[in-house]
């Protein structure tokens, strides 16, 4: 394990599909994502085909970004409860390594949250927002409630937007930054207002 790359470099030896090729992209974008200059702001786009790893991928460059000094992830999904649900477990799967162990001087601590529970019990606090060793996972749909409460939680707290966030937004193809630049449906217009607005509140954001 690679102390500098703890989180990434622990997932990649558990990893049996982790291939020199596959790490270089992890690397490639990583890169791009984490750059400053007045394109930082852009998105980053990873394309792959059909079944061709690319969940397994941006996984692993979450976990190369929170290595660099990403603070929160927020995944956003295609609006469903049993996409949400297999995206959760799919996250607690490959970050199983970061769970809380309850014990003192933890190096990292990886927590997944569905942003419907996290905002019922108030958002993240500050206490946990300023220990160094916790890293958060948001899942969100990509539907008007859940990012709704995205963005207030956000916008409450002055702590999480002075945080540094990474936005992997899976399935792209559906209601994402600029959609309605191609489609004419108010529905998924609203949907990617909402997404632009919130990627606006952090005061470090990069969008994948």
């Amino acid at each position: 394990i690679n102390e500098d790359e703890f989180i990434f470099s622990t997932m990649a030896a558990h990893n049996k599909f982790m291939t020199p090729e596959k790490e270089q992209v992890v690397r490639d974008m990583t890169d791009q994502l984490m750059q400053n200059g007045e394109n930082a702001s852009q998105p980053c786009l990873l394309l792959g085909k059909v079944q061709c790893g690319k969940t397994d991928t941006f996984l692993s460059i979450m976990g190369l970004c929170f290595d660099r000094g990403i603070d929160i992830a927020v995944v956003m999904t295609k609006g469903t409860n049993t996409l949400t649900k297999q995206t959760i477990q799919r996250l607690n799967k490959d970050f199983r390594f970061f769970k809380d162990k309850g014990t003192y001087g933890q190096k990292v601590i990886i927590t997944v949250y569905d942003i419907l529970d996290l905002y019922k019990r108030g958002g993240l606090s500050d206490y946990q927002l300023m220990d160094p060793a916790n890293k958060f996972i948001l899942v969100v749909k990509k539907e008007n409630t859940n990012l709704k409460d995205l963005i207030e939680l956000f916008e409450q707290n002055e702590t999480l937007r002075s945080k540094k966030v990474l936005v992997c937004d899976d399935e792209a193809d559906f209601a994402s930054r600029a959609y309605y630049q191609r489609k004419g449906e108010m529905s998924l217009l609203r949907i990617a207002e909402h997404i632009e607005n919130f990627t606006k509140l952090p005061a470090y954001c990069r969008y994948l």
